[in-house]
């Protein structure tokens, strides 16, 4: 299994290439993956990614909450 940092690399990669559903559900086993690692900054900028996913798709809403729930997490 790949580890977080990885799976944040693949996760910009697939961004970049606009796959976006596959970049979020990278972003979220990295945010998984920062958690159990005891890197919690790092979960939280997870969110951002996705977030920004949520914004090249234009869910506006959905970016918004998850960029909210990533300052409460800090």
């Amino acid at each position: 299994m790949a580890n977080a940092e990885e799976l944040q690399a693949q996760g910009i990669q697939r961004f970049h290439q606009k796959d976006y559903e596959a970049a979020a559900e990278l972003f979220r086993q990295a945010q998984v993956a920062y958690q159990e690692a005891g890197k919690p900054d790092m979960a939280a900028e997870m969110l951002t990614n996705i977030g920004l996913v949520h914004r090249a798709l234009g869910e506006h809403d959905r970016a918004a909450a998850l960029m909210q729930e990533r300052a409460r997490s800090l």
